[in-house]
């Protein structure tokens, strides 16, 4: 039996914005952790991101955030993630002296797509990329978000949208 085709998305700059609390934020949402105060704000189409891959098929948060921020953003802002739906750095990442390592776990949703920010290049895309067992042609760059997308976003945000149903309806059931 095959692997069930999956979407992971990336969080931090792909749904939401965040930085360190710095007074008054405007619209965004505050987060404490520990001692440290974050500012986060979503990006206008993220719930209909999330909604529109859900409507494809289970998806995820896969992120090299901690489990505790990425479990307070989808908290605050309303993601409906379930706990075990959010993969973290720690679920992923082996790092040694606090330097990242090496994958912990490779090969884990061969059939899936992810969602990010970030080119594929980038040592954390490759990193994820490994994890899950897929190469480029499942890892999709969504325009990195800073607070602000322009019109245009959400033609773009249909391309990717299409291509990835179009890899879910070549996949094994």
């Amino acid at each position: 039996m095959s692997e069930p085709f999956r979407i992971y998305l990336d969080l931090d700059e792909t749904l939401i914005h965040s930085i360190i609390c710095r007074g008054n934020d405007g619209q965004r949402r505050r987060i404490n952790l520990d001692g440290e105060k974050y500012s986060v704000m979503e990006r206008s189409l993220a719930k209909s991101m999330v909604a529109d891959c859900r409507a494809i098929a289970r998806t995820f948060i896969l992120t090299t955030a901690m489990r505790e921020y990425a479990e307070a953003v989808n908290s605050v802002l309303g993601f409906g993630f379930l706990p075990e739906d959010i993969l973290t750095r720690h679920d992923y990442i082996a790092e040694r002296d606090g330097e990242t390592d090496a994958v912990l776990r490779s090969g884990i949703a061969p059939n899936s797509v992810l969602i990010d920010n970030e080119s594929p290049q980038f040592l954390y895309s490759r990193i994820k990329m490994d994890f899950l067992g897929i190469d480029a042609n499942r890892y999709f760059t969504v325009r990195r978000f800073n607070g602000r997308d322009p019109d245009k976003f959400a033609a773009e945000w249909d391309n990717i949208l299409s291509a990835v149903r179009h890899i879910a309806e070549q996949s094994p059931v």
